[in-house]
């Protein structure tokens, strides 16, 4: 929101963009954590197979594209 306010940086994305016109950006985004943690989460508890631990890196990586994203907004916005 902050980089939004300045009259040169504009969302590109158009169901971003459509998204937060509507107001639904903050409640689609923050299913869209909890999906992300809770079906590897209840996946493994469901099968109980000790090969799906693996399932616990997509939360991970799921995190740290978010964060790289983080970054890139900062660095676009700076």
């Amino acid at each position: 929101m902050f980089a939004l306010t300045r009259e040169y940086i504009y969302e590109a994305n158009p169901v971003t963009l459509k998204l937060m016109a509507e107001g639904l950006w903050l409640p689609v985004d923050i299913v869209l954590i909890i999906l992300g943690i809770s079906v590897p989460y209840f996946l493994m508890r469901r099968i109980g197979n000790p090969a799906l631990r693996g399932l616990l890196a997509y939360p991970m990586v799921f995190g740290i594209v978010r964060l790289a994203a983080c970054f890139w907004n900062l660095s676009v916005a700076l």
